[in-house]
This record gives structure tokens, sequence and C-alpha cells, in this order.
């Protein structure tokens, strides 16, 4: 097999990778928005019932609008605080960079490498390129999952610097 080959399967393998990536953030910040909606409007609603509740305790039959006004208001409360505290905001948008900058990069290399007539230099700058792009999207995204030793043996992480820098020799 020719050096040049083994930098295609090479470039291959990475934009594959990076399409599995792309994926995961994609699911991640699908699940993510889903559960900020489905909170926010449980929150909302819970607000409405409590201004409506108040405004029903200045009617003779009080009581019982008053228990639903401090009912609703406590579970809007508490709702909000634990909302707030999973931070699903800051992690809707992390996932959202995070599978546009795959995304991107994806659709940019994958068009790069069906070019006809690479040599080995283009394909050694552009697995530069590549590496150093990943490593810039990788340093300021979440993880996507925690993966096990069993896991990770099966499904191998992005090449490493010294992989690269063998197969380029």
């Amino acid at each position: 097999m020719s050096n040049i080959i083994k930098k295609n399967v090479m470039v291959k393998t990475l934009l594959k990778d990076i399409d599995r990536r792309k994926k995961e953030h994609y699911k991640k910040f699908m699940k993510y928005k889903r559960y900020n909606t489905l909170s926010k409007t449980f929150i909302n609603t819970m607000n409405a019932v409590s201004v409506s509740s108040l405004v029903l305790t200045f009617t003779p039959t009080a009581p019982i609008a008053i228990i639903i006004a401090i009912s609703s208001t406590s579970i809007s409360s508490v709702s909000s605080a634990v909302l707030n505290s999973f931070q699903l905001d800051n992690k809707i948008q992390s996932h959202n960079t995070s599978y546009l900058q795959y995304a991107d990069i994806y659709r940019e290399y994958n068009a790069k490498i069906r070019r006809n007539h690479l040599t080995s230099d283009d394909y050694d700058d552009l697995l530069c390129e590549l590496n150093a792009r990943l490593g810039l999207i990788e340093d300021s995204s979440l993880p996507i999952r925690v993966i096990s030793e069993r896991i990770s043996n099966s499904n191998p992480p992005i090449m490493s610097v010294l992989e690269l820098e063998r197969l380029t020799l």
C-alpha cells in the first residue's frame, strides 16, 4: 500500500470519527433543548396559575385561591432554581457550537480529499490542518459521553500525533 493511500485512509478515518462526533453533539443539543423548553413551559404555566390565583384572592371565596397561589408560586420557584442549577442554556449553546464546528470541518475536508491528484505533501498539510482544528474544537467543547475502557478500544479516538508522524515518515 503506497504512502498516499495510507494517508487517504487516515483522513477518511478521521472524517468518519468527525461525522460520529457531529451526530453525537447534535443529539445532545436536541435533548437539552427539549428538556429546557419543557421545563420553561412548566414554570411559565405555574407562574400563570399563581398570578390568576392571586387575582382571585380578592373575591369572597378566596381561601382556596390563596392555597393554589402559594403552591404554584412555590413549585415555580423551586423548578426555576433547579433549572438554573443544571445550566441547560450553556450546555445547549456548547453542543450546538460543537455540532456546527464539526459539520463545517467535515464538509470542508471531505471536499478537499475528493480532489484528484493530491500529493503526499498535500496530505501532510491536510492532516496537520485537520488535527490543529480538531484540537481547537475539542478544547472548547463539552464531552459527549464518558467512555469506558471496553468502549474506547472498540471506538478509537482521533489519531494521535505519534500515529500521524509514523505514517508521514
